[in-house]
């Protein structure tokens, strides 16, 4: 990635979260999507166990499978707002070797609680499962939902995933980023090589707009427009007695 986008993203770590990001730990991808398929080949092996919640993105099995990886998925209910816990991990057997947590998460939408979240990171970081922590879609928070936090705010052994495509509304321009521990990011540099060089610079370029105040507060507009949008979607769907 282009040095002047990796230091504006690890700038906003900094005013989003309070989290000290050196701009070396950002990997520009060719969408998240990229990030995914970059981050399981650095991580996993052949055989690895992964775990994930049921239900949740499609792509992370369809992925994982291909590579070679065993997917492990855990039934998540209404009681857990349709998330994995602390609990739940500690409970597989035989043991995984890897975690998929999204918040908010697609497709049910629910936020993990930042104390759930960290729970989560320690008990990766204690087990030497690698935690990936797709958080793609931070910053279309409803109110009345928990407030999302990042998983480097408890582990820096976590490989977080983010997108321009959500927030931002920059889908057709192909861009995400990872945050990669130290020990991986040779492995990821050499596998972005090999793969895509790099992501489309002109993107990456009009992405660094993304963060000036002017670009948030029409970011913070699109998910008004959305709150209206749901809410006319409940209210619809009262009506009719669902």
């Amino acid at each position: 990635g282009t040095p002047k986008l990796r230091a504006a993203i690890a700038a906003d770590y900094r005013r989003q979260h309070g989290l000290e990001v050196e701009p070396d730990a950002v990997v520009i991808t060719t969408g998240s999507s990229g990030g995914f398929l970059l981050t399981f080949l650095a991580c996993f092996d052949v055989g690895d166990r992964v775990a994930l919640a049921s239900p949740g993105y499609p792509c992370y099995r369809n992925i994982l499978s291909a590579l070679g990886c065993e997917v492990v998925e855990i039934p998540c209910g209404p009681q857990t707002r349709f998330q994995p816990t602390a609990a739940m991990l500690a409970e597989l057997d035989p043991p995984v070797q890897g975690v998929i947590v999204a918040s908010p998460a697609n497709p049910t939408g629910t936020v993990i609680a930042p104390e759930e979240l960290a729970a989560i990171a320690s008990w990766c970081e204690a087990s030497g499962a690698r935690l990936v922590s797709d958080e793609v879609y931070h910053g279309l928070v409803y109110e009345g939902a928990p407030p999302t936090s990042c998983a480097w705010q408890t582990s820096r052994n976590a490989v977080v995933v983010n997108s321009f495509s959500k927030y931002y509304a920059m889908t057709g321009w192909r861009l995400g980023w990872l945050l990669v521990p130290v020990e991986l990011r040779r492995a990821v540099e050499c596998l972005t090589g090999n793969f895509t060089i790099c992501p489309p610079v002109l993107s990456q370029l009009a992405a660094v707009a993304a963060f000036t105040p002017e670009a948030t507060a029409e970011a913070d507009g699109h998910l008004h427009h959305y709150a209206k949008n749901r809410a006319l979607l409940l209210d619809g769907l009262r009506g009719i007695g669902i």
